[in-house]
Order: structure tokens, then C-alpha cells, then sequence
């Protein structure tokens, strides 16, 4: 059943089709949720905890690959997903580090992993522009150096908004997650490595929101930090220097 959600979570497939199969892991983890909290200890919910992860690592990992080319990047299945794994954080009997960060677990979450990309990239605005470029020759056969003024300042302002949606949902829903945590006293297991989809690497990908990154895409400059990024970015730092097992360790 994995395998099969997996090859409709692909870049190869339409964006309805991602997001819906989104939307169908994040329903499937909820039923493995729903059942962990019935029979707590048993080899079932074993079974079922492990599946979730699976599922939530899949899911992560087809959003990241599609954000890497234009030709995949899709602001529907983007904001779709993102709405979707919110579903699962805020729901009542499902614990969100089942998804996450579950106890005992090495690897990085694929999930955490591609929130902390989309809420730390000061240039996914130049990546929607790309893509909205990319559709628009696809679709009308007109190559981007003959678009008129109109065209191409519609392509620009819409590049930006959807970037800032983006990133602003990835914030909240990271934020949701940190204070769902947070209230349930859980410990958070801290990487010192770094590495991509642990709390470590998010802890510095949210201080890197207050310094102008680098431009690695033309043009070479990046437009300043939008102030409400500047204010998730503060209070995702409050809340993750409140949670337990974190605050000895980033400094």
C-alpha cells in the first residue's frame, strides 16, 4: 500500500494527484494514529507507529523532491501538503512526534527536513518565479524574453506572494508542532551534527532568517526578510529554547 501512495506522491505525476495522495497518507496516518491510542502496547500499534513514520518520511521526501526543479514545483501541492500535515499535527488523539520526531530515531524526518527548507529559502520567491515562468512557455509556446510588461510583472508579484505563503505556513505549522510538544512536556532529542530534518538543523535554519542570505540564483541579490518572517522566526527561537532537552544544547 506504501509503495503504491509513494508512485502517486512522484513528480512525475499532475499536482491534483500529488496532493491528493498527500492528502491519502496524511488520512492513513491518522487511522494508525487512531488506532495506537485504542491499544496502546500492543504488536498492532507497533505496526501502526511504524507505518505512520514511513508514511509521514514518504510524503516529506516527494515534497522535496519536486521543490528542486521547476518543472515540479507546484504552489498547490505545496500549500495542499503543508494544510494536510497541519490536519494530522492538530489533531487531538494523534501525537505529533509519531510523525516527527519519534523517541529512538536516528535518521532526520524528511518532513521536518522540507518545512525547515521552505520556511529558511530567502529565494524561493526567484524558484516560483521560475516555475510560473516555466508554465507559461509550456503553456502558450512564448518564450520568457518575449513576455510583455504586463505579463512579466504579474509573474513577478505572483512569485512573491506565493513565496510568502509558503514560507509562512511552513512557519506556522512548525510552530504547531513545537507547541503541541511543548505542552505535552515530550522530550527533543538534539543533534549536534546538524544534520538535514533534525531539530539541530532547524534550530540554525530559523537564525539564518535574520541575516540576508547569500543569492545562488539570478539575479544575484535577495530581496530583504519580510517582517513577518522576522517575527515567526523570533517566536519559533522562544519556543524552542522552552523545550525540554533543548535549551542546554544550542548554545
Amino acid at each position: 500500500a506504501l509503495e503504491r501512495l509513494v508512485s502517486f506522491c512522484g513528480a512525475v505525476n499532475s499536482p491534483p494527484t500529488r496532493a491528493a495522495a498527500q492528502a491519502l497518507g496524511v488520512h492513513l496516518a491518522l487511522r494508525c494514529a487512531k488506532l495506537m491510542r485504542n491499544s496502546p502496547g500492543t504488536a498492532a500499534a507497533h505496526e501502526a507507529g511504524s507505518f505512520l513514520w514511513k508514511t509521514f518520511q514518504q510524503l516529506g521526501a516527494a515534497q522535496l523532491e519536486a521543490c528542486n526543479k521547476p518543472q515540479s514545483l507546484s504552489y498547490m501541492v505545496t500549500v495542499s501538503g503543508i494544510s494536510a500535515w497541519r490536519v494530522f499535527l492538530l489533531c487531538p488523539y494523534a501525537n505529533p512526534q509519531d510523525a516527527i520526531c519519534p523517541p529512538g530515531k536516528e535518521e532526520g524526518s524528511k518532513v521536518l527536513e522540507y518545512l525547515t527548507v521552505i520556511l529558511a529559502d530567502q529565494e524561493l520567491y526567484k524558484r516560483y518565479h521560475a516555475a510560473l515562468e516555466h508554465a507559461e512557455t509550456s503553456t502558450t509556446g512564448t518564450e520568457k524574453n518575449n513576455f510583455v510588461v504586463m505579463k512579466s510583472k504579474q509573474i513577478r508579484e505572483e512569485s512573491e506572494q506565493r513565496a510568502h505563503v509558503s514560507r509562512a505556513m511552513a512557519c506556522s505549522t512548525v510552530l504547531v508542532f513545537l507547541r503541541r510538544t511543548l505542552l505535552a512536556g515530550q522530550q527533543m532529542p538534539w543533534s549536534s551534527l546538524q544534520a538535514p530534518g533534525t531539530m539541530g538543523a532547524l534550530f540554525w535554519a530559523v537564525t539564518s532568517i535574520f541575516r540576508t542570505a547569500t543569492p545562488t540564483i539570478e539575479p544575484l541579490f535577495v530581496k530583504p526578510t519580510p517582517p513577518f518572517m522576522a517575527m515567526y522566526a523570533a517566536e519559533l527561537l522562544h519556543v524552542l529554547l522552552h523545550l525540554k532537552g533543548m535549551a542546554k544544547q544550542p548554545a
